[in-house]
């Protein structure tokens, strides 16, 4: 199955690659992912829990690109797991410091039971909604709190993110 999604975060495109390639960043931001590392060898594993229950694994490895100008694009794939994929992120800059992230992923689960549930529920496009949409609440919290805005309508156009409360209140208090 095809999925494409966009994005944007409040950096450069250099900044943008360097940060998304550091996943110890944000690894604990993403929900459902139980391993996700890269090897000095350059290789990701990753294992995550979809929603209907399964788990999905993969080791990926950077395609090298015969492109001269692929500063901008990385292409992956899959080499073990039981997912295969090929993937491309590119990276585009809007204006000065946002970057709009492309990711393109032809995903294909080795499993026959699987697949129908996937087919059924789109568990792995929901999975990767929710992977984008924390990695970009992480940025985005990371931008606001190092950026000052310059004039008054720049602060009142400011984001404010929820934060999660750590305390517990009971139910029935």
């Amino acid at each position: 199955m095809l999925i494409q999604k966009v994005f944007h975060i409040h950096r450069s495109p250099e900044e943008t690659r360097a940060l998304l390639a550091n996943i110890n960043s944000y690894r604990d931001h993403l929900v459902g992912v139980s391993r996700a590392m890269i090897t000095a060898d350059g290789i990701g594993h990753f294992e995550a829990q979809t929603s209907a229950g399964y788990t999905l694994s993969a080791d990926v490895a950077e395609v090298p690109s015969s492109e001269s100008a692929s500063t901008n694009r990385v292409l992956f794939r899959s080499v073990t797991g039981n997912i295969d994929f090929v993937g491309m992120i590119e990276f585009f800059e809007i204006k000065e410091n946002l970057t709009e992230v492309v990711l393109d992923l032809d995903y294909y689960l080795t499993s026959p039971l699987h697949r129908m549930m996937d087919w059924a529920a789109a568990t792995v496009d929901h999975l990767i909604n929710r992977q984008i949409e924390r990695i970009q609440m992480h940025f985005d919290g990371m931008h606001t709190g190092v950026a000052s805005p310059s004039s008054a309508t720049e602060r009142s156009r400011e984001i404010q993110l929820p934060r999660p409360s750590l305390t517990h209140t009971p139910r029935f208090a």
